[in-house]
């Protein structure tokens, strides 16, 4: 968690905005009819991880990438969520689905046989 500061000197600690985007993917798969507004806040999330001036979009690793100008804020945005994964969670993420839909399974409630309701 980041602290963030307003004008008086209030300090709330904040997630990473990296954080955010992954639970914003998580809650999305998990329950895509109902999440629609998750994907509009992942938008303007991969939009505008970096700023247009930041120096991580000339960074040799995006530009050794191919990553074009207007994608390196989603591409830097995905590195550092690779920097947020262990390596059993980057192992996991390697299967069908990646690591949100590894994720998901993971997070969703246990079910009792014969039940449609979780433990």
């Amino acid at each position: 968690m980041r602290p963030a500061r307003n004008r008086a000197g209030f300090s709330i600690p904040v997630a990473p905005v990296a954080v955010i985007a992954l639970l914003k993917m998580i809650s999305y798969l998990d329950r895509p009819h109902e999440r629609n507004r998750d994907l509009s806040d992942l938008a303007y999330i991969l939009e505008d991880y970096i700023p247009p001036d930041d120096d991580r979009r000339f960074d040799p690793q995006v530009l050794d990438a191919g990553v074009k100008y207007e994608q390196a804020s989603a591409y830097v945005l995905g590195l550092d969520l690779g920097e947020l994964a262990n390596d059993a969670e980057r192992q996991a993420g390697a299967g069908k689905n990646g690591l949100a839909g590894a994720a998901v399974v993971e997070s969703r409630p246990r079910r009792a046989p014969g039940s449609d309701r979780g433990l």
